[in-house]
């Protein structure tokens, strides 16, 4: 029906956004030193840290779900130990990485910067 045409309208549109903004990501600016300085530098930061705000902006209902609290995990587990009785504890059991907590802190703190 109508609606359907006007949602695949929709939804084309989107993607061409997507495509625009993926065409400009991938031009190397003339100031990098390589392409793959470039892309080394951007591709962890800029993509998600950008996309990670937009959806947020978009669709601020499904952000917790899909978007914080799997970010947020690791610090999560470190928080929810309080929880697990001392006598239930395993000596030398790792819940949180040291790896995968550096990782969300620096997420939150990208995060906290970019939508300044």
């Amino acid at each position: 029906g109508a609606a359907g045409g006007s949602d695949a309208e929709a939804t084309a549109a989107d993607w061409k956004k997507c495509d625009l903004i993926a065409k400009i990501l991938a031009s190397c600016p003339q100031q990098s030193l390589s392409p793959e300085s470039y892309y080394k530098d951007i591709c962890p930061q800029r993509v998600a840290m950008t996309t990670f705000i937009t959806m947020s902006r978009e669709h601020p209902e499904l952000a917790p779900k899909y978007l914080l609290q799997p970010m947020l995990a690791p610090l999560h587990r470190c928080l929810t130990t309080i929880e697990i009785p001392e006598n239930n504890m395993v000596p030398g059991t790792i819940l949180v990485t040291e790896e995968e907590l550096s990782r969300c802190v620096e997420d939150v703190f990208k995060v906290g910067n970019s939508s300044l």
